[in-house]
């Protein structure tokens, strides 16, 4: 401030280090005074960012604030899409021509507060390689929407005799909170080996947090893994109240469970922690058509819709075609 009158309180303030300020000659003069903290323009930003609406603005740690509704990022390039990976993004982002990705080893970014319309769109030949805590397109969304985005060949590849502890894996998003999913589809190839507390597989979505709607959307293909844990054709594990509308999911689900269980559906794995949220967990309009085969050490929980439910979910006008073939085996047949 050059001058203030009758000013009110001010909190945790930055002068920026960079600054040069041309003082025109005058009468008067310039007393030091402990004004705040030096802080780099990136510094700064980063802790405007706590005050800013993020369902209204996007916020970077290398630019100013933008309205949202003035910055879709339209993607037409493999380069363009590639600039995405491991980084931090809050913009809408639109594909407008076909991608395809062969040759790449997609390593996903973090989605929040933000959104991606494929507008009908495909990206094709998406490979990814297990190794981070979340592996899909979009490793982590949160308060994002999904909208008319086919991914085709997306594979997962992991078969080494290493323990690597993966969390969770999704074609579209391996982990899912407070978003929407609407009118997308995965066409899956998961080869999943020997990892440690793998949390939920699935052909779109891998973990669903907080309150999630999914609707008009479907996978195909196969899934096969070497693991415990939850795997379902759409959805690996809801931990949280949500909506499944009008999907489908005909995924071929192979699994052998090396621990204590393991929880393998056709459309979802398994329907999680119970909760005071007015929302429940509901599926409807929905099916299944994958095939499933799982054996287990222990215990088996194998359901052509929906594998098993630990609290309340109400499915309507839904069902299941697919085989189902489950089996409780000994230690000594994983040699064979």
């Amino acid at each position: 401030f050059g001058n203030s009158f009758n000013i009110g309180l001010i909190l945790n303030n930055y002068y920026y280090e960079d600054s040069v300020f041309d003082l025109d000659a005058g009468t008067g003069s310039v007393v030091e005074a402990d004004v705040g903290t030096s802080a780099t323009k990136a510094e700064i930003i980063e802790s405007v960012n706590l005050y800013w609406d993020p369902t209204a603005w996007n916020i970077s740690s290398s630019d100013h604030p933008v309205l949202k509704s003035e910055s879709v990022y339209e993607i037409s390039t493999v380069e363009q899409l590639k600039k995405l990976q491991g980084k931090y993004i809050s913009n809408d982002i639109a594909l407008v021509e076909d991608i395809d990705l062969s040759g790449v080893e997609w390593s996903g970014f973090v989605l929040r507060n933000g959104s991606i319309d494929g507008r009908g769109h495909k990206i094709s030949n998406l490979t990814m390689k297990t190794g981070g805590e979340n592996v899909g397109f979009v490793s982590v969304a949160r308060g994002s929407t999904f909208a008319n985005l086919h991914l085709r060949s997306v594979s997962v590849a992991y078969e080494s005799d290493d323990e690597t502890e993966v969390h969770s894996v999704g074609g579209l998003a391996a982990e899912l909170r407070d978003g929407e999913i609407n009118n997308c589809s995965v066409e899956a190839n998961f080869v999943i080996g020997k990892t440690y507390h793998v949390g939920g597989i699935g052909g779109l979505v891998g973990l669903t947090i907080s309150e999630v709607k999914i609707s008009r959307s479907y996978s195909f293909g196969k899934i096969d893994a070497y693991d415990d844990g939850y795997y379902g054709g759409l959805i690996g594990y809801m931990r949280a109240p949500g909506q499944v509308h009008n999907c489908y999911s005909s995924v071929n689900i192979k699994s052998i469970g090396i621990g204590d269980s393991i929880s393998v559906g056709g459309l979802v794995g398994y329907v999680g922690e119970p909760s005071s949220s007015s929302v429940r967990y509901n599926i409807d309009s929905s099916y299944a058509s994958g095939n499933i085969d799982v054996k287990a050490q222990n215990k088996v929980y194998a359901g052509g819709l929906v594998a098993d439910v630990y609290f309340m979910v109400n499915i309507n006008s839904s069902y299941a075609t697919g085989d189902i073939t489950s089996e409780t085996i000994s230690d000594s047949s994983f040699n064979n």
